[in-house]
């Protein structure tokens, strides 16, 4: 059971209506303020709004890897790492299950304007991941693998 002092929730499969750049998705986690989500719920919101949400998790596959990265020069449309600092979402936590790779970063001091973000630490699988205030709790790596080649 969840301790009600803590502070965050988190929530799957839950559409974000990401407005400020006219697109929806969906990410593979959201971690949002427990009042905001009881909110939420209460309301019985059919999807979320980018200023309840304070981190988003991306979790890289073969097919979606190059969507969910930082965009590179060669790339013409933006990625949801760009759409997500459009939107305003403070932190980005992208688990890259690339085996070259096998990394976590995490993205935050965001540039809405440009749409991009700094990376503040990555942290490669097996070490785990301290995530910083406001957060302040640590997530275990040591089972975590890369995608099947």
């Amino acid at each position: 059971m969840t301790d009600p002092a803590f502070a965050w929730r988190s929530v799957q499969t839950t559409d974000l209506n990401m407005f400020e750049i006219g697109d929806g998705y969906i990410p593979h986690l959201i971690v949002m303020e427990a009042e905001v989500l009881a909110e939420a719920r209460e309301k019985k919101a059919k999807h979320l709004l980018p200023y309840q949400v304070e981190l988003v998790v991306e979790v890289t596959s073969r097919s979606n890897a190059a969507s969910d990265r930082q965009p590179n020069r060669n790339r013409k449309v933006g990625t949801k790492w760009s759409g997500y600092a459009h939107a305003g979402i403070p932190y980005y936590l992208l688990v890259d299950r690339d085996p070259k790779a096998c990394v976590t970063a995490l993205y935050a001091d965001l540039d809405t304007r440009a749409g991009t973000y700094v990376e503040l630490r990555n942290w490669p699988f097996g070490e785990s991941i301290r995530l910083p205030q406001p957060f302040g709790f640590e997530i275990s790596t040591e089972h975590w693998d890369h995608w099947d080649d």
